[in-house]
């Protein structure tokens, strides 16, 4: 079952969420394969976008196979994001995506990400700024409110809507509890009564099931996947057949498991080099196994391995039944 953000046709309902230092190529080829609909790069700053600066436009880069993509920005100032929406489109993007949801201190210390949520007027500058610099939907990732005392989901709504916003991205926490406690869903449900454009809900959703009920308690056009995805990247197939109404594919077994996490591994090492992934290397390992019996053995194992070829040896051998 499709729906579309402007001209943009997505092909199901489930939606690969822009997730820091997890998004990059690999990771994006391989959640495209198993069938999101859309991916987000990493986010990235509309400074360094708009300077040239060579990390950002590696960052900001899209690949052939994975379209529809969206491009995503954090920042705050109207006339940055106006010189960096062009760029976002001159580098093959299909969408644009503001993130004014992020909770981290170093970004709501620069005024960005999910601190703009105490200032609709000022969010809604920024995204009009992105809507006439660009040909490209711009699309609108934010929280519930800043704290639980000040939901403001639905006048953000309204303010993104008057700015041109193409649709929204909206998840069910407060900026304060970050990743902490429930979502809300009633508050995407309430969005969704009042909103003139899609909107896509997120929170909480790590199993098939998860989207299919925040689909059916809110009515969301989509639904968006951000942590239930890493290790899991089969989420993506098997939620859209559900919401389709077809037949769901089983679960991976652990050989299944173990070929995808080593392709996934592998690519992530040809990609950036060993040395500049060396810090996130064990826990990428991790994800692949938090939901097997026996985690915390393979965790000690993978964890006392050295470099890349050692955790690999280590993951193969607890993953066949050899620790």
């Amino acid at each position: 079952m499709s729906f579309a953000i402007a001209h943009v046709r997505l092909k199901n309902r489930v939606v690969c969420a822009a997730m820091e230092e997890h998004t990059d190529p690999p990771f994006r080829a391989l959640a495209k394969e198993m069938g999101a609909a859309l991916l987000f790069t990493e986010m990235v700053r509309p400074d360094e976008i708009a300077s040239g600066d060579k990390r950002a436009l590696r960052l900001m880069t899209s690949y052939p196979g994975e379209h529809p993509i969206g491009g995503q920005l954090c920042g705050a100032d109207p006339e940055t994001i106006a010189r960096a929406a062009p760029v976002v489109e001159e580098r093959g993007f299909d969408l644009l995506d503001l993130d004014y949801s992020c909770p981290t201190r170093r970004i709501l210390a620069r005024g960005w990400g999910g601190e703009l949520l105490k200032d609709p007027k000022a969010l809604s500058r920024a995204i009009a700024a992105a809507v006439k610099a660009t040909r490209l939907p711009v699309t609108l990732k934010y929280r519930s409110g800043w704290d639980e005392a000040s939901v403001n989901a639905e006048d953000v709504a309204r303010a993104a809507e008057d700015a041109g916003a193409a649709a929204l991205l909206l998840h069910g926490r407060s900026v304060m509890q970050a990743y902490k406690g429930d979502a809300d869903w009633s508050v995407i449900a309430r969005t969704k009564a009042v909103a003139r454009v899609p909107v896509v809900g997120a929170g909480g959703v790590r199993t098939p099931e998860d989207a299919l009920r925040m689909r059916r308690e809110t009515g969301c056009d989509g639904v968006l996947v951000a942590r239930g995805a890493l290790g899991n990247p089969w989420i993506f197939a098997r939620a859209a057949a559900l919401l389709d109404g077809r037949p769901v594919p089983p679960p991976p077994g652990r050989e299944e498991r173990l070929r995808v996490m080593l392709r996934h591994l592998e690519a992530t090492v040809r990609y950036h080099g060993e040395r500049s992934v060396a810090s996130r290397l064990t826990r990428l390992f991790l994800y692949y196994g938090k939901d097997l019996s026996g985690f915390e053995e393979y965790k000690r194992a993978v964890q006392a391995a050295s470099g890349f070829d050692g955790k690999r040896e280590a993951a193969k051998a607890w993953f066949r039944g050899r620790p």
